[in-house]
């Protein structure tokens, strides 16, 4: 996960130092030696590089997707109770993706930073609780509450042409759940500090009650 952050930031980094129109909407023969301007070729190298990029990394998510499926599947101590109830954690992450993907295309292309902002904080809060209750052991809900909101808000833009000051509602759900992660977040720290007795920034000095000889 942390690689894929990474990667994430060095890709966004490099973006503010290229073109990025003239690169990402280049062919990819622009780029590929003559070896590769073959027939059977033409139909990948004709691609932009967006499209190609975009494409690889689809084919990619899938392939570690099915790897994690089948890992954990395929665990010893793992029963199909288990299983079953794991892959009902990913409910809430599922239905985020179609309820954007639910969006009228000119809402993704207009309003494509809001979305993003959006989704990115929705799926930063469910990510947290999930990565946290497994390490404590405890109960995750596969239905999270917090992305009711956003989903009924998908519904009524794909159902109202209508809708309108679509900018201003989506920063105020944006806003919303970023008071949730933050509230969230908070929360989980005082509850840890408090079960492990530390601090969260600072190195908590031990009381010794033991009188010096």
């Amino acid at each position: 996960m942390h690689q894929v952050n990474y990667g994430i930031t060095l890709l966004t980094l490099s973006n503010t130092f290229i073109d990025r129109e003239a690169f990402w909407h280049s062919t990819l023969e622009n780029f590929l030696p003559a070896a590769f301007h073959v027939e059977f070729m033409k139909p990948f190298i004709s691609l932009h590089v967006v499209h190609a990029c975009i494409t690889i990394w689809g084919a990619a998510t899938v392939v570690m997707i099915s790897m994690s499926f089948l890992r954990v599947y395929t665990h010893k101590d793992m029963s199909n109770k288990e299983f079953f109830s794991a892959v009902t954690k990913l409910i809430s992450p599922l239905t985020l993706v179609i309820a954007t993907f639910m969006l009228p295309g000119t809402v993704l292309t207009l309003y494509t930073r809001e979305v993003s902002l959006t989704v990115g904080l929705m799926f930063c809060l469910i990510t947290n609780k999930m990565i946290v209750f497994s390490m404590a052991k405890m109960a995750y809900a596969s239905v999270q509450i917090s992305i009711i909101p956003y989903v009924l808000f998908s519904i009524w833009i794909k159902y109202d042409p209508n809708f309108s000051n679509l900018r201003y509602k989506m920063l105020v759900i944006a806003l919303w759940h970023l008071v949730c992660l933050l509230f969230w977040c908070k929360v989980a720290i005082n509850q840890i500090c408090a079960r492990l007795d530390i601090n969260c920034f600072t190195i908590k000095e031990k009381h010794n009650d033991k009188k010096g000889k």
